[in-house]
């Protein structure tokens, strides 16, 4: 299965590691902030950054990752698993979400998608600066 609804418990074992105000970016305090990329994102990002996201996983043997709505309407499911090679802008659609989170399975890394389509990278440079060439359009 592309998108795989799953329990809260990943998400509970993530939140602990935020630090107590997270509303802003709920990113975990143990992990290095690289920054964020102002890009234009509508809470899901293109496919050329999610190629880009996608090749990184595989680099990294990371064969799926979860997927975190932070914000949700009515009783909306929230927290999914995704493997790597779903991890698409029409699989993404079909969650219809808002701001939300990609983040590594080991909670290593995070990125999180504002509402004003910033993406927010802690955890591992290397994703940032993957992330970052998009951005530059490279």
């Amino acid at each position: 299965m592309a998108i795989k609804e799953i329990s809260d418990k990943s998400w509970l074992s993530y939140k602990s590691l935020l630090t107590a105000d997270f509303d802003d970016l709920p990113l975990p305090a143990n992990l290095e902030y690289f920054g964020t990329l102002d890009l234009i994102v509508d809470y899901i990002p293109n496919e050329k950054l999610l190629s880009c996201l996608r090749d990184w996983l595989r680099n990294n043997r990371e064969k799926s990752i979860y997927y975190y709505l932070t914000e949700c309407v009515g009783a909306k499911h929230t927290y999914y698993e995704i493997d790597t090679e779903d991890l698409t802008v029409e699989n993404l659609q079909k969650i219809n979400p808002l701001e939300n989170l990609f983040v590594g399975k080991q909670f290593d890394w995070a990125i999180y998608i504002h509402h004003e389509g910033q993406l927010h990278i802690a955890g591992e440079e290397s994703l940032y600066q993957c992330l970052k060439k998009v951005d530059n359009g490279n």
